[in-house]
């Protein structure tokens, strides 16, 4: 599984890949992103879907000390983990 760095430190994600509309799907507290292993595995035929784990309980990399994981910096990690991931690239091929 990838995993990327961001500035409050590293998030693992599955990327189905592939040409299709991009699907970007979250979880809840104390999961990851193994909950959404079935429905990827439905809709990666006609989709690309990207699923990180966040660090809300079930993540497997340390944040950095001093990260803010309060609603509004989890938000803020959501934003900057889809510009990392660059999902504008598939943009028009739908």
């Amino acid at each position: 599984m990838p995993v990327i760095e961001l500035s409050a430190g590293p998030v693992q994600y599955v990327d189905s890949g592939g040409d299709g509309a991009v699907l970007v799907l979250t979880h809840g507290l104390l999961m990851d992103a193994s909950v959404w292993q079935e429905v990827i595995a439905d809709l990666s035929r006609d989709h690309r879907c990207i699923a990180p784990t966040f660090p809300v309980g079930s993540h497997r990399h340390p944040m950095r000390e001093g990260a803010d994981l309060s609603p509004a910096g989890l938000a803020s990690l959501l934003a900057e983990f889809l510009e990392a991931v660059d999902l504008r690239r598939h943009a028009g091929r739908q």
